[in-house]
Order: C-alpha cells, then sequence, then structure tokens
C-alpha cells in the first residue's frame, strides 16, 4: 500500500481520488497514475491490495466506503453493480464515445450488464487460455486425448516425469477458469447449453486421468496461486501447459529465458480460446458529481486512450507484460510486434507470436463471468471438482452433474448483497 506522491501543478489541498488495484504490475501503475496526476492536475492515491482483493473491497462497499475508482475481474464487476456499488461509465458522452468504436467488439460487448449499460473500462483481457509446449517439442494434437497420449509417451521415453502443468490453484481465477477454458475448446462458452453436461462429465474425464496417471506434478492440486505452477513451468521439466496466454512473459522472466512456445490450435472439437474474464477499471456508486466526473476522467485515461489520444497505456502493458488489451491496432503495429518476438524462443518466435495473436484474435468472451453469482457458483464448483480429483479415480458424470446442479441452484436462489 503506497501513495503516488504529488507533482508539480497537482491540486493543493484537495483530497485525492483512491485507486485500489492488485497486486500485478504495481511499478507500471504507479507510474500511469504519477503520469495522469502530472498532466491533469487531479491527485491520485494508489492502493495496493495483495490476497484477498474482493474480499476486502466488498466489505467496504457494503458500509458505503472504498476507493472512487479500482480494478474488477469481470466476475465481480458483475457482482458488484447487481449490488448498487458501480458507476456505469457512460457510453454515448462526446469525449467517450469516439474511442470505443477502436476497442475490440467482443471485448466491449463483453463489458456490458444486461441493460446494455459500460461497467468500466478495459486495460487488460484475462487470457485467453493457450496450449504451451516447451522450446524443442513439436507437437499437433486434434483432441484432449491426443493431449493425454503425448503426456504417456512422454512419461513412458523419460522426457518428463510429470509431462503436464495445470493451473488449478484454488483462487477464482484457478481450477474453475482451467474448467470454463476446456469446455470452450469443445464449443461450450455457456452452462445453459444443453451440452454442457456432457461436456463437463468430458473434462472432469481428462482431468482426472492427468492426476490418475501421475501425469501432473504432485502438489498441483494445493496451490494457493498460480505462482507454484509458473515455476514449475520455467523449470524446463515438463512438456505442455495449459494456462492463459500472457504468462508466457512471467515463465520467462522466472526462467531467465523464454520457455514457451503456443501450438498452433488448441485441441477440441472446435479448439475455440476462452476469455475467462477481463479485468475492467470501475467507478464506485454514490459519488458527488464532482468526485464522480474526476473519477470518470481517471478511468477513461487507463482504460481508453491517454489524455492526448495516446494508447501509450496499453501499449506499455502489451510490450512489457504480453498482456492481451483491447485495441486490435496495437497488435498490427511493427514496433509492438517486434518487441513481442523476445517473450519466444529466437528460432521460430515470428510463427510463435502469430499463433498467439491469432489465438487472441479468435478467442470469445465468457459468459459464465457476466451472471453476479459467478463467484458463488465457482467457489462451490471448485470444492466438488477438488475434492472429486483428489479421489484420483473420481466419477465424471457424478462430479459433471453436481456442478450443473450447484449452477442451477445458484442462478435459482441468488439475491443481490446489501
Amino acid at each position: 500500500m503506497g501513495n503516488v506522491p504529488l507533482e508539480p501543478g497537482i491540486e493543493e489541498g484537495s483530497d485525492p481520488l483512491r485507486f485500489a488495484f492488485w497486486d500485478v504490475g504495481a511499478g507500471i501503475v504507479r507510474d500511469n497514475l504519477a503520469r495522469y496526476a502530472r498532466e491533469t492536475g487531479t491527485a491520485v492515491e494508489a492502493d495496493c491490495i495483495p490476497g484477498a482483493y474482493e474480499e476486502v473491497l466488498a466489505a467496504a462497499f457494503r458500509c458505503g466506503a472504498g476507493p472512487e475508482v479500482f480494478y474488477a475481474q469481470r466476475a465481480e464487476a458483475s457482482l458488484w453493480a447487481a449490488c448498487g456499488w458501480i458507476e456505469p461509465i457512460p457510453a454515448c458522452d462526446p469525449a467517450i464515445e469516439p474511442w470505443l468504436h477502436r476497442m475490440n467488439r467482443k471485448v466491449l460487448r463483453g463489458s456490458l450488464d444486461p441493460d446494455g449499460r459500460l461497467l468500466g473500462t478495459t486495460y487488460y483481457n484475462a487470457g485467453p487460455f493457450a496450449l504451451f509446449q516447451r522450446p524443442g517439442a513439436d507437437h499437433s494434437v486434434q483432441d484432449w486425448d491426443d493431449v493425454i497420449d503425448v503426456c504417456r509417451r512422454a512419461r513412458r521415453d523419460g522426457v518428463s516425469d510429470h509431462p503436464f502443468v495445470p493451473r488449478w490453484h484454488a483462487t477464482q481465477t484457478g481450477l474453475i477458469w482451467s474448467l470454463l477454458c476446456h469446455l470452450s475448446t469443445g464449443g461450450v462458452t455457456s452452462l445453459d447449453d444443453e451440452r454442457a453436461l456432457v461436456a463437463l462429465a468430458e473434462a472432469v474425464d481428462f482431468f482426472a486421468s492427468l492426476v490418475a496417471e501421475d501425469l501432473v506434478p504432485p502438489g498441483s492440486l494445493d496451490d494457493r496461486s498460480d505462482e507454484a505452477a509458473l515455476r514449475r513451468w520455467a523449470s524446463g521439466r515438463h512438456l505442455l501447459t495449459f494456462t492463459m496466454d500472457y504468462l508466457a512473459a512471467d515463465a520467462g522472466v522466472l526462467a531467465g529465458r523464454p520457455v514457451s512456445v503456443p501450438l498452433a490450435r488448441l485441441p477440441g472439437r472446435t479448439g475455440t480460446p476462452l476469455m475467462p474474464g477481463h479485468a475492467l477499471i470501475c467507478v464506485r456508486a454514490g459519488l458527488d458529481r464532482i468526485r464522480r466526473d474526476k473519477a470518470l476522467r481517471l478511468a477513461v485515461a487507463l482504460g481508453g486512450p491517454a489524455v492526448d489520444g495516446d494508447l501509450r497505456v496499453h501499449r506499455r502493458w502489451l510490450q512489457e507484460r504480453l498482456f492481451p488489451v483491447p485495441f486490435p491496432e496495437l497488435e498490427r503495429d511493427e514496433v509492438v510486434r517486434d518487441e513481442l518476438l523476445r517473450f519466444f524462443p529466437p528460432i521460430g518466435a515470428d510463427e510463435a507470436v502469430r499463433r498467439l495473436l491469432d489465438g487472441r484474435r479468435r478467442a470469445v468472451v465468457s459468459p459464465v463471468s457476466h451472471v453476479p453469482f459467478m463467484l458463488e457458483w465457482s467457489a462451490g464448483a471448485d470444492r466438488i471438482l477438488r475434492d472429486a480429483l483428489r479421489e484420483r479415480f473420481a466419477d465424471p458424470a457424478r462430479t459433471a452433474e453436481a456442478i450443473l446442479m450447484l449452477w442451477n441452484a445458484c442462478r435459482a436462489h441468488w439475491v443481490p448483497s446489501s
């Protein structure tokens, strides 16, 4: 936790806006806020919240307090908006509407609530998931059974003791996001889809096979964050991992060299990459007019073009962290594409970048994250699936049915918090 210092030209005597964010790229966030303060004269206090982000902010919102501007994962935004804690962004405002047309249309639509209101601006998208292989491997897989076969051969031939690194940590972005992204590769993105039960059973069967045959590292079901899986992947001892595509950058930093090569296509009936959520910048409801206007300007500056119309905020996230950003024009920028080459092994880096960007273009947003009971369901679904996998020989049909029953029960009984 800490403050962005006042710069020359900042309003004297005014209470700073409070901006809350989780601990990802904190240095970039603070730089962006300091520059915004210099350019606009608006003081901003940077509040970095590690750990239980959703719980901390929700507790403040229930008391009518909390930061004026804040990050929200899409599922959090769905819940907080339904509770009346988010002030929608006025998309028809003449200062905002023009740059919305520059955004990725799918991401823009995914930022709307059921009434078509813009819940927040977007600085990066969560995913999509990609299937990575380690440098030097060359695998072409059509379905997830092929992945199991590749892992079996790798274990048999001494290529890797535990070939597959899963993203199964116990948070809203771990095991259940992996499940949803697996379903998407079979063409199922909604649990209201009539094919959901069969798709769930197939996914559970795949996960259970990985565990039962010791194809995943021991302790994968005990992870508390994605750091453990990243360190395993960075070690170079494993063959494949299925995780958010921008984590190729983080793994490379840990390894001291590029360690990830995206496969040409995801397995599955459709091979559809899924963005299980994305990070929004939101404004708290209930502010007075002056602070509301200041908060909206900050949210727009961080999630849209900068004060002078440039996309330097998003350009930095993409070039330095490989984050998927909502402005496709940056991915077509030759300077940016050259920067992205460094995240992949020199031999074949051009093809690796092409595959990564192609996956992002084909990715779809997740309707599951747009319901206000997503966090309630995902917490319960995590317990159901994690407990089943710990049994090592889970009953896929029974587990799938329990997960789907919970989804329907949450929808039937959900009421907004107060």
